[in-house]
């Protein structure tokens, strides 16, 4: 009988041992997925077939940094732009100018301009949440990123072509160096349009994208061309 309850009891007590250890791993388990979380979503696409563009707004919805690496549909990577807007003051001209963003710092970029304008014109240019008003004389200025967004040493981005800027606020893309595809980071809760290009694609087809992060990390949704 005393044998009998000292089974039971060491029993007892060795459930009680295994209980704690596999609650204790569970909780640090999910303790270490919840710090290391950072998950890319889409606010909103489009797909256009007359131009073969993808246009969403990528956001990190995670609670770390994350940054894009490489864009896919049905395995063939993407060409990874950026919209560049510019603009000049009411009254005034610009010349054709190609634009080109470079890397300044973490939170700026260099905005260099082909051609300039006599003094009295300004052209402001914007790109990545911010923006920079250069004044005719000059070919060049600093732009602030937005909040949330942060360069890598590798960015670069060139308008696709020449531009003439206007009193209405004007749009082309710049696409990214191929070196520079992951050049960069979202913050938690920061959004950033990207363009992608690279396939043909045919109205009233739903596409795939793939989207691949620096950690490794996957992200995809469905966009329907139009």
């Amino acid at each position: 009988m005393i044998a009998t309850l000292l089974l039971i009891l060491i029993a007892i007590a060795a459930g009680v041992i295994v209980y704690g250890y596999v609650v204790g791993f569970i909780g640090t388990s999910t303790k270490n997925t919840i710090v290391q979380q950072s998950v890319l979503s889409v606010d909103v696409a489009s797909a256009s077939s007359s131009s073969n563009q993808v246009t969403a707004y990528i956001r990190n919805s995670g609670s770390t940094a994350m940054t894009p690496s490489a864009f896919y549909i049905s395995g063939t990577q993407l060409s990874i732009n950026v919209p560049i807007t510019y603009q000049i003051t009411a009254g005034t001209t610009w010349p054709a100018t190609t634009i080109t963003l470079a890397f300044a710092s973490s939170t700026t970029a260099t905005v260099t301009l082909s051609a300039t304008a006599a003094a009295g014109n300004t052209l402001t240019v914007g790109a990545l949440g911010g923006s920079v008003a250069i004044a005719g004389g000059a070919t060049s200025g600093t732009l602030s990123v937005g909040s949330g967004i942060t360069l890598k040493s590798a960015f670069a981005t060139t308008a696709s072509a020449s531009v003439t800027p206007t009193t209405s606020q004007q749009t082309t893309n710049g696409p990214l160096a191929s070196t520079a595809t992951n050049s960069i980071t979202l913050s938690p809760n920061t959004a950033q349009q990207f363009n992608l290009t690279g396939v043909t694609l045919t109205a009233g087809t739903v596409y795939t994208v793939s989207i691949i992060a620096t950690d490794g990390s996957q992200f995809q949704f469905n966009v329907k061309a139009s």
